[in-house]
């Protein structure tokens, strides 16, 4: 389902006048982060690597690979 066809559905809905007894929200940021990588891959694998290890320690009953 693309953009477009979403946007048309949403147009379509709002004929429906369905309530919404709610004030909408105001002075509300939002922060969206767009960078591809948020880890290099050696970061990646440091980070996995030590939640492994707590892990291992806090749940010794189980296996973590």
């Amino acid at each position: 389902m693309d953009y477009l066809d979403l946007e048309k559905r949403a147009i379509e809905n709002l004929k429906l006048k369905i309530p919404y007894p709610y004030e909408p929200s105001t002075n509300m940021v939002k922060t969206v982060d767009y960078r591809k990588e948020i880890f290099s891959n050696e970061e990646f694998v440091k980070e996995i690597e030590e939640l492994l290890k707590i892990l291992r320690q806090e749940f010794p009953d189980f296996i973590f690979f």
